[in-house]
């Protein structure tokens, strides 16, 4: 366990998205099995948090920047990135206030779904123009690919919902399954990428990498399908199962995209004003923390056992170009232990 990976790569964005995510899907579970008696208000609320915390930090961002402006490009790109997001995220944060409004207050004033699912039909040409200035600056946009490619997911649900068409819930979520076959093929591509590696006689990083993003890619897609595939049946009636059965899959996914964003890295500097990234503000804010990033355990490196000297600070193995965990109050003394062979 090396302690300064760990706080440089970890990615607070989506950890947050994915943890709330991940504790919505419970809660709607337990609500559809009448385990609970809440609310879809407080079946919500997780996602209330998590757009409580963007719509606060991409406040708290735009305020730091137009007190401080600054004339860098990359500055530039990375504040109109945060603009996006927060667009995106107040548009999302108004389709769930009208999801609620339509299931909870539905017995007295009734409205059609398609009108509900009207801010994700406006999102959806938004999100398509949010990927298309992504690639041109270089951004990486997951979650406006997620929205622009299921926009007909969106509109067949609408319809179904209004019983305007008569279809199965298997032919609504037709275009899901499209949408999945392009995490399949990767997941699938990551998989044979292993097997190469693990043929070659001697064990490299590159055989670990490999294993690494072949497993994550099977604990994500594979239960998703799962998922989608046990929710149209049971919408259908076809099978027999609790609803918290069928989120299972969905849980394991999200737990796994939750655990893999603590070595996403990433990250857009203007949340909350940080000017910096999340180890670095976290850092200057809670300076004891530099202690534990100073702390490697795992084996013994050959090549920093040699006699020198630079090799034994911050950084570790070739990660001296990272950020270098830093002492700002005092000078901490560095704690490695090492596993003996």
């Amino acid at each position: 366990m090396d302690g300064k990976r760990l706080f440089i790569d970890c990615n607070p964005s989506k950890f947050i998205v994915f943890s709330s995510l991940f504790l919505f899907a419970i809660f709607l579970s337990l609500k559809l099995d009448n385990e609970i008696d809440w609310s879809l208000w407080w079946v919500l609320c997780p996602l209330w948090v998590w757009k409580g915390f963007v719509i606060v930090g991409g406040i708290v961002g735009s305020i730091s920047y137009c007190n401080d402006r600054d004339s860098n490009p990359e500055t530039k790109t990375e504040f109109k990135a945060m603009l996006i997001a927060l667009f995106i995220h107040s548009i999302l944060l108004f389709f769930e206030i009208l999801l609620c409004y339509q299931v909870e207050i539905a017995p007295i004033y009734t409205h059609k779904w398609m009108f509900t699912f009207m801010p994700l039909f406006f999102l959806c040409p938004c999100a398509v123009a949010a990927c298309v200035w992504g690639f041109k600056n270089d951004r990486s946009l997951e979650m406006e690919a997620i929205l622009s490619s299921n926009v007909l997911l969106f509109i067949f649900v609408a319809l179904k919902l209004d019983h305007v068409i008569s279809w199965s819930w298997k032919a609504v979520f037709v275009p899901l399954w499209v949408v999945m076959c392009l995490p399949g093929i990767v997941a699938m591509y990551y998989v044979v990428w292993a097997l190469l590696f693990f043929r070659q006689p001697q064990y490299t990083a590159d055989r670990k990498t490999s294993l690494t993003y072949a497993t994550l890619w099977l604990l994500v897609v594979i239960p998703m399908i799962a998922f989608e595939v046990l929710l149209a049946f049971k919408l259908d009636h076809d099978i027999v199962l609790s609803y918290m059965n069928i989120f299972t899959p969905l849980h394991v996914c999200l737990f796994t995209l939750m655990f893999s964003s603590c070595s996403g890295r990433g990250g857009n500097k203007w949340w909350f004003g940080m000017r910096t990234d999340f180890c670095s503000a976290l850092l200057k804010c809670l300076p004891c923390l530099t202690i534990y990033g100073n702390i490697y355990i795992g084996e013994k490196n050959s090549e920093s056992s040699s006699g020198d000297s630079a090799s034994d600070q911050f950084a570790v193995g070739d990660h001296r170009e990272d950020f270098m965990l830093q002492s700002y109050e005092r000078p901490y003394s560095i704690i490695r232990m090492d596993i003996p062979d």
